[in-house]
């Protein structure tokens, strides 16, 4: 049986009842869009994690203090543990060998201000080598110099959320404000991130539970006496301001494969130095990324579940709609039979439909999967990755699809008796 009579004999045969084909069809469509739309936004999202992993830096350890409440706060200070402090990261950079340097934050408990405004804000004391090891770029002013943590400047540089709260699209440079009511003079703003990138709240990689566009940085200097160093009744070691000095030690190395040997090396000093205190946690760019691999593959495996019962559905669908058809053209079988048409030509006919089918419910779900993937970018911010081999395997799936479910029917209608199938009315 020669393609073109059979795509013609097909196609006349599905035209005759179009609206029950394209309901057929949808299924198809709606399991191909379903995997192609999910797996684009899971590549958008992986590879926003990739370049907030790489800001952060790759090479990068981060020490973060944890949270201690309770009989574990009072545990902790009966043994002498004073929490993670810059004592902790001068050990580490004088004990523990292949590093470039480290640096630390203190996040501020207090209230920002600028008229009368009050944004929800991170407020960061930083060490005078911070930007050295985090570097960002700037959309207006300048970062930090030595003189400001010399002199202990109340100076700023704010997040790109922040400024843009408070002065859209405006330079704040030189502009004030105030944190706990002393004045603070706006030095720099950082770039922000495009919002396609930075939307994908999920997918975003934050350094410990804030949101680094929030951030408002000034010179750890300006805070440094502004707590008496002696235990109070705190039972909450993050309300406590004489427990843990600083809430995160960034140490950078010179090379990425001893990043598990010089994690080693900081745990044993930090155990030995905090008299075995579990009030720190240690974390590096490249766990994260581990992480975020394993999390994004359980995603796209839920997604492909899901999609696969659509197509499933689609399956049963076509099956149906051919074993209708079959019970509509009988009489048409006997025919063919009677004038000289084999089994394997009436199985072939059939068989072909159903992959019609499938193709054309394969076809438009890759269009529409396209559409939607585009749609969700530009009207969610979301950040969409189309990925040519989930367009591939999705429509190769479908045309398996219409093949398998498509056997029965075609099966059975070559099989029939032609002299019944004559007489049937």
């Amino acid at each position: 049986m020669k393609l073109g009579f059979l795509f013609k004999e097909s196609w006349t045969a599905l035209k005759s009842s179009f609206i029950r084909t394209i309901l057929t069809m949808l299924g198809v469509i709606i399991g191909v869009a379903a995997v192609i739309a999910m797996m684009s936004i899971g590549g958008g999202a992986q590879e926003q994690t990739l370049k907030e992993i790489r800001s952060l830096g790759a090479s990068n350890v981060y020490v973060k203090s944890s949270r201690l409440s309770g009989d574990a706060l009072k545990n902790a200070k009966e043994l002498l543990s004073e929490g993670l402090n810059r004592s902790d990261l001068r050990s580490i950079l004088k004990k523990v060998p292949y590093l470039v340097g480290g640096t630390f934050e203190a996040k501020y408990e207090g209230t920002l201000k600028y008229k009368k405004s009050e944004p929800k804000v991170n407020l960061i004391g930083i060490g005078a080598n911070y930007f050295d090891l985090i570097p960002v770029d700037l959309r207006f002013g300048r970062l930090f110099t030595s003189r400001d943590f010399k002199d202990a400047q109340k100076s700023v540089v704010l997040g790109a959320g922040v400024a843009t709260e408070l002065f859209g699209n405006l330079n704040p440079v030189d502009k004030t404000l105030t944190i706990d009511n002393k004045t603070f003079k706006i030095i720099g703003v950082i770039l922000g991130k495009h919002k396609a990138q930075s939307a994908i709240k999920s997918a975003e990689i934050k350094i410990g539970d804030r949101q680094v566009t929030r951030d408002v940085y000034f010179p750890y200097s300006v805070i440094e006496h502004r707590f008496p160093l002696s235990m109070s009744n705190k039972t909450d070691s993050e309300s406590d301001p004489s427990y843990a000095e600083v809430s995160t030690l960034i140490i950078k190395l010179k090379e990425l494969e001893k990043i598990i040997l010089v994690k080693s090396y900081i745990k044993k000093i930090l155990d030995y130095r905090h008299k075995k205190v579990d009030d720190y946690q240690i974390i590096a760019p490249v766990d994260l990324l581990e992480k975020s691999n394993k999390v994004q593959e359980i995603f796209n495996l839920v997604m492909i579940f899901i999609a696969g019962l659509s197509l499933l559905v689609g399956g049963i669908g076509i099956m149906n709609i051919m074993l209708a058809n079959i019970q509509q053209r009988i009489k048409e079988i006997g025919i063919r039979r009677a004038i000289g048409a084999t089994k394997e030509d009436i199985l072939v006919q059939f068989l072909f439909e159903a992959v019609l089918i499938s193709v054309g419910g394969g076809l438009l779900g890759v269009i529409f999967g396209i559409i939607i993937s585009y749609a969700i970018s530009a009207f969610t911010g979301w950040s969409t990755v189309l990925s040519f081999s989930s367009i591939v395997i999705s429509f190769i799936v479908s045309v398996t699809v219409g093949l398998i479910f498509g056997i029965f029917p075609a099966k059975k209608a070559s099989e029939m008796d032609p002299i019944t199938a004559l007489r049937y009315e």
